[in-house]
């Protein structure tokens, strides 16, 4: 089974610098890390989602493929966030 699949395009996100991808995500993941409010990751997660699909070119079905074996890690961490 493949966890991490390039998949070949054209988009905008394809032609970004990596550089600046990297950059990006790490900005995203420190602020995620300093803020205890359980609600914002998940709206960031949704964002970047609908960032992938539309900026991306990259189809909802695949990147859900992807990211189910993520789901139960991203569930037990939101409520430890939640309860502590």
């Amino acid at each position: 089974m493949k966890i991490f699949l390039y998949l070949e395009g054209d988009s905008f996100l394809h032609r970004l610098n990596p550089l600046t991808k990297l950059v990006f995500v790490g900005v995203v993941m420190l602020a995620l890390t300093l803020i205890v409010d359980p609600v914002t990751p998940l709206i960031v997660t949704f964002l970047v989602l609908l960032t992938m699909t539309t900026l991306g070119g990259i189809p909802l079905a695949a990147l859900l493929r992807t990211l189910r074996l993520f789901l139960v890690v991203a569930f037990g961490l939101f409520w430890t966030t939640a309860f502590f």
